[in-house]
């Protein structure tokens, strides 16, 4: 029972990723499939950086992409790159001319 608990945890780990295009966030995730998520940065409505104390001390944070369909979730991303991240979506959210709705 253990050894399928620990292949499942690490083909999870193993298939999160996300990309980051000019206009669009993708993510993907899953377990023996892999799930994946579009957002148009434009759509974004709130972003926030989440932090446990365990993740401060490596360097690390979550970020939570809030939309009218709900989160969006990247976590345990390095918190230089995470910051970049995140301004360039205020950046991408501000400087949009598109309706969100």
């Amino acid at each position: 029972m253990v050894p399928l608990f620990i292949l499942i945890v690490n083909l999870i780990f193993n298939k999160r990723f996300y990309k980051i295009s000019d206009d669009v966030l993708l993510v993907g995730s899953g377990s023996f499939d892999t799930h994946l998520t579009y957002l148009p940065f434009f759509k974004v409505q709130n972003i926030k950086m989440m932090q446990t104390f365990f993740q401060e001390r490596n360097k690390v944070v979550d970020l939570v992409f809030q939309t009218a369909s709900g989160e969006i979730k990247l976590p345990c991303i390095e918190k230089s790159e995470a910051i970049k991240i995140y301004n360039y979506t205020l950046f991408k959210v501000e400087s949009s001319t598109n309706l969100w709705m």
